[in-house]
């Protein structure tokens, strides 16, 4: 819901709110596992069968949600 928010010419406020804070709790989730509990985290994106490394994917992800949240929201 939140993408499909972004593609309106202006998404309402309450979704832009909400991307950020889940981009900024994504982004500690993911910090956390990854760097201070040195988790092995795999994508799932096909079963689970492959071995490609999540932890730096999915930061950026959720750091540029973030980032497009907070200029969404000063513009």
């Amino acid at each position: 819901m939140i993408g499909i928010s972004f593609l309106n010419s202006s998404p309402p406020a309450l979704i832009i709110v909400i991307a950020l804070v889940l981009g900024i709790s994504g982004m500690i989730s993911v910090f956390k596992a990854i760097y201070l509990d040195k988790l092995k985290l795999n994508c799932e994106c096909i079963g689970g069968y492959t071995k490609t490394p999540l932890g730096i994917i999915s930061f950026v992800e959720n750091l540029l949600m973030a980032i497009m949240s907070f200029l969404i929201l000063i513009k």
